[in-house]
C-alpha cells in the first residue's frame, strides 16, 4: 500500500504537466475553428462599441 501512494505522488507533477499541454493544444483548436465561424456568421459577432 505504501508503494502505491508513492508511485502516485511520483506521478502526480507528470499529470500537471499532460494536463498544461492538453489545454494549449485545446486553446489552438479553438482559436482555429473561431475564425471561420465569425466569417460564416458576422451577427454572432459582439460589437465592441456596446457599453
Amino acid at each position: 500500500m505504501l508503494a502505491m501512494v508513492v508511485v502516485t505522488l511520483l506521478a502526480l507533477p507528470l499529470v500537471f504537466v499532460a494536463q498544461r499541454i492538453g489545454r494549449r493544444r485545446w486553446n489552438r483548436r479553438v482559436d482555429v475553428a473561431r475564425v471561420p465561424e465569425s466569417a460564416l456568421f458576422p451577427h454572432r459577432v459582439p460589437s465592441l462599441s456596446r457599453t
